[in-house]
């Protein structure tokens, strides 16, 4: 019995002296949270069961537009809410924490997923916690998705939901735009359709790691790829042509917003990218071109932070969660 406990104690010390090692690298060399970076060495691994040709993701694909077209259950993540579902023009949408009160805050939410899978479980953990900060009403549309679907059926249907979103409110300085991912380049690319259209812009537009050319080609991303364990250039690629709806919208801007020349008469834009995300260069384009056209704007990096990582249970996630709400509540 001694020596069992005796086994016992130094495998409990073993494993602290291996837990404070680590969490000394991270911190001291590799500069970030032990959680972020254990979340990037698991990640490959989980990846792996992803489908690994071209043949095995158009195949993929096709089963994810079969389960698209059926109807989003109410997440696990807003149990505790009151959770109204409508449509509009066909579009299903999520609204919860409505105080109907036509001078409280809105955050328009615009999810990602490639274009191609609905929200996670972590995007609406993430979403109603702002809203908790915020005492906002969430406005979550269930937009149209590829392959069956492209932009030009999604972004009239979101511009829809946005003008009734404006009709509700007393002004659209209330309204706040986020965006993740795929749903940045799409509030993105909402935000370039107001401004044709003559529709009158929220207060801010908030993009976390946005996806802003649909290509996915810049010559800069093969580097970035070796770092990134969530995406992957090639299957983006195998989307691009369906939510584009052919190559010749490639650099259309409701399809790839980095090429918008319409950029000052938008809301201030802010947008939150990790260095360890193959978005990060088309995210430092933007960040040159707007600066280039001394357009104000917010450009939070994340070093050594992978794709959406404000929206990832990690502590360097709290840091950005704190800047966003900063530039809202400005």
């Amino acid at each position: 019995m001694k020596n069992y406990r005796k086994l016992i104690v130094l495998l409990l010390l073993t494993f602290f002296v291996i837990f404070m090692g680590a969490y000394a690298y991270t911190h001291i060399v590799e500069k970030r949270s032990l959680t972020s970076n254990t979340i990037e060495k698991t990640l490959p691994v989980v990846n792996q069961i992803k489908p690994q040709t071209i043949k095995e993701y158009q195949n993929y694909l096709t089963k994810v537009a079969k389960r698209n077209v059926l109807p989003v259950d109410i997440p696990q993540a807003l149990n505790n809410e009151k959770v109204e579902i409508t449509a509009t023009d066909g579009m299903q949408t999520f609204t919860w924490n409505d105080k109907n009160n036509p001078k409280q805050k809105v955050i328009f939410y615009v999810h990602g997923g490639s274009y191609i899978h609905q929200a996670s479980e972590l995007q609406y953990i993430f979403v109603n916690k702002l809203a908790k900060k915020l005492d906002a009403k969430v406005v979550f549309p269930i937009y149209p998705k590829a392959p069956t679907y492209n932009y030009s059926d999604a972004i009239p249907k979101i511009k829809k939901l946005y003008q009734n979103t404006l009709a509700s409110v007393t002004s659209p300085k209330q309204i706040i735009l986020v965006g993740e991912s795929a749903g940045g380049g799409l509030a993105l690319g909402l935000a370039d359709n107001l401004v044709t259209e003559h529709i009158k812009q929220p207060k801010e537009i908030i993009l976390i790691s946005p996806w802003l050319d649909i290509a996915t080609n810049n010559p800069k991303i093969e580097k970035v790829q070796k770092k990134d364990p969530l995406l992957k250039a090639w299957q983006l690629q195998q989307v691009a042509p369906y939510w584009a709806n052919g190559k010749k919208n490639f650099k259309n801007p409701q399809v790839s917003p980095l090429y918008s020349s319409q950029f000052n008469k938008m809301a201030p834009i802010s947008f939150f990218i990790g260095t360890h995300d193959i978005f990060y260069p088309d995210n430092q384009l933007l960040h040159q071109k707007l600066a280039k056209e001394n357009i104000k704007h917010h450009y939070i990096v994340g070093q050594k932070m992978n794709h959406v990582y404000p929206v990832l249970p990690i502590p360097e996630a709290e840091t950005a969660f704190k800047q966003m709400l900063k530039i809202i509540n400005h």
